[in-house]
């Protein structure tokens, strides 16, 4: 898999699969507009100064030859499985947040995995940071996916999240450099 920037052609199909998400993964539980969405990636993704960095998730494309044996992996018109990245960055703390969507036909291939070791990588080895974490509200269906990650240190946030007229609490998962 590869990290790719986010192209302003990307955004349709991000801002599709991020509406069609049950309100309980998400911090903002309304869906987006067109307009809201380019205006997200023009102060967040498109500004070189802004504390995100998103990417898509891309996976190679195999060709086939004529006996069924791939004959090439090759990154042209690469399908795309998902994208997140890291947001919230403070750079003067060492620390930042992890966000990921793995597109809801591609989940359960191990790309959401992958996803996390490859932020987690670009967080402490490429920015020097020192701690990210991720938080997952109890209403969130994909849960189980974090749990199962090797992280830091967990905790739960009591009553983090309204939904419905109930409140959920949240996991907050850390990861520190000098434990990845």
């Amino acid at each position: 898999m590869k990290l790719s920037p986010i192209e302003i052609g990307d955004l349709e199909r991000i801002r599709r699969e991020r509406n069609n998400l049950p309100a309980g993964i998400l911090r903002t539980p309304y869906l987006l507009t067109e307009g809201m969405h380019r205006r997200w990636w023009e102060s967040q993704i498109d500004n070189r100064d802004s504390h995100t960095r998103y990417w898509m998730l891309q996976v190679p494309a195999e060709r086939i030859n004529q006996y069924g044996t791939t004959t090439e992996v090759y990154w042209e018109n690469e399908p795309v499985v998902g994208y997140g990245g890291i947001e919230n960055i403070e750079f003067e703390s060492g620390h930042a947040e992890m966000s990921l969507m793995i597109y809801e036909d591609k989940r359960g291939c191990g790309y959401g995995t992958e996803a996390v070791r490859m932020f987690l990588e670009e967080a402490f080895f490429e920015m020097g940071l020192d701690t990210v974490y991720a938080e997952v509200y109890e209403c969130n269906p994909n849960k189980s996916f974090w749990k199962k990650h090797d992280h830091s240190h967990h905790t739960v946030l009591r009553r983090r999240k309204r939904l419905a007229g109930k409140l959920y609490d949240s996991d907050v998962y850390y990861w520190y450099k000098e434990m990845f």
